[in-house]
């Protein structure tokens, strides 16, 4: 019993020292930078004021796992709750057999089976977040790389964190905010430093964002791809006129005069850039052509569509055969891959009414129908790709000719689905229409048939 005690006030005065030392730098000015933030940050969570926190954090015996945080090799996360705890507060058993004395009550039967007394105290402590249940506020730190030591200068760049209140806000709520206004934001807005991680990761660069980009575009249709045009035109557009003004012509001249170095990279950047700025002129007056073209993909149903893929696909083949940018196989097949997606969209579009209809709640008939028209188109808009293929083009000239995979492919597949609804509608109606007849032999007409289809399953 001694040497538990000697050992239990060891160590309350350690902590005791530890916590002196810690608050005197702080008072100093020579607190650890990174102890501090993390000091801060469980301020703003919980509201408390500093001396709770450092109450909290010597209490709990926090500072040594926090600091392994900033170890190479060690913890890669912390997280934090703060909330309310159940506490057990013993109270004395009485014995009922010893006689008691004047100024002592008579036990009653409740006072002698309640040993123990719940109470609920606002804790914030260190979880692994499996053992305790979040029911109040989570404050977590987190770094994605511990290969190497936490610097004490621009530590904040390694460092993720944030704060989740369970019961005011909600748990899904909080991690939607977060998702939509940190991470969203911090995706559509990259910083600068982008580019030295995209150096430091080649695999990231050469092999993800390509694929990336690439899956992202033939998502849209020809539309977007008119606006990209537009929109890099303009902005190539503003950048000339920058260039060619008087401030820039006669700085290029002193360039020139004083024999600069940098004339020379200077000549190659605006030869880049006028040619980005007619690049995007002439192709958005080509995607322009397609668009007068493209309209029925937006405007029209299926059947009415049909009419007007000829007339595009000749558009498409015109802009292979002039364009400087869309003459490759990669960049046309592209082009068509856009268009076979605004057809598909413009298909769910007929086929839901807009959203508004789900194949249940529309007459089975007239459902059946308007999945014969998209698969109809299908077979039309590949015909048509097939005789504008074979139209005998000028010599010097590329041969209009894609992967009909690449291009199709998805169309294609939509148009499977499609059958095999067609394909169950035409299954739901011969049943129903069997179920509807009552024919002799297949429903059961006696009580003698029951009792012996009965007696035969009980054999059985």
């Amino acid at each position: 019993m001694d040497t538990l005690l000697s050992v239990i006030i060891k160590t309350s005065s350690h902590r005791q020292r530890r916590r002196e030392e810690c608050e005197r730098k702080a008072r100093r000015g020579e607190m650890d930078p990174r102890l501090e933030f993390t000091f801060q940050l469980l301020m703003d969570a919980t509201a408390l004021p500093r001396n709770e926190i450092m109450d909290h954090v010597f209490e709990g015996d926090m500072l040594d796992e926090i600091n392994q945080l900033f170890l190479p090799h060690m913890k890669t996360k912390l997280l934090w709750f703060y909330q309310d705890m159940e506490e057990a507060n013993p109270e004395p058993v009485v014995d009922p057999n010893k006689p008691s004395t004047s100024r002592q009550l008579q036990p009653t039967s409740s006072r002698q089976n309640l040993i123990q007394q719940h109470t609920y105290k606002k804790k914030l402590f260190l979880t692994d977040g499996i053992g305790v249940p979040l029911t109040g506020t989570l404050i977590y730190i987190y770094r994605t790389n511990s290969s190497k030591q936490l610097p004490e200068e621009g530590f904040q760049k390694d460092l993720f964190c944030g704060i989740i209140d369970s019961k005011n806000v909600g748990l899904v709520t909080s991690i939607q905010r977060i998702i939509e206004f940190v991470f969203m934001e911090a995706l559509a807005h990259p910083s600068l430093d982008c580019e030295d991680d995209a150096a430091s990761c080649p695999m990231v660069k050469n092999n993800l964002l390509p694929n990336l980009r690439s899956f992202c575009s033939v998502l849209k249709g020809p539309q977007d791809e008119l606006e990209y045009w537009k929109k890099r035109g303009a902005q190539f557009s503003q950048i000339v006129n920058q260039v060619s003004s008087m401030e820039v012509q006669m700085t290029i001249l002193c360039l020139k005069l004083a024999h600069a170095k940098i004339i020379k990279d200077w000549r190659d950047t605006d030869k880049k850039i006028t040619f980005c700025y007619n690049e995007a002129k002439d192709n958005a007056k080509f995607i322009q052509a397609l668009e007068t073209k493209c309209h029925s993909l937006y405007l029209d149903d299926p059947v009415k569509m049909r009419s007007s893929i000829m007339g595009l696909l000749q558009t498409v083949r015109l802009i292979h055969s002039v364009s400087q940018f869309y003459n490759t196989s990669e960049r046309t097949s592209a082009l068509m891959v856009k268009i076979t997606n605004q057809m598909i969209e413009t298909c769910k579009d007929y086929i839901t009414c807009r959203g508004q209809e789900s194949i249940w709640s529309q007459e089975r008939p007239h459902m059946k129908e308007k999945l014969t028209h998209c698969i109809i188109l299908n077979r039309v808009y590949r015909k048509t790709y097939n005789i504008v293929k074979a139209q005998p083009f000028l010599p010097g000239q590329h041969q209009f000719n894609f992967s009909e995979n690449y291009v199709f492919g998805k169309f294609d597949a939509f148009c499977r689905r499609l059958m095999k609804i067609i394909a169950m509608f035409d299954l739901i109606d011969d049943y129903s229409g069997l179920f509807q007849r009552r024919m002799e032999g297949l429903l059961l007409g006696d009580g003698q048939r029951k009792n012996s289809v009965g007696k035969n399953g009980r054999e059985v």
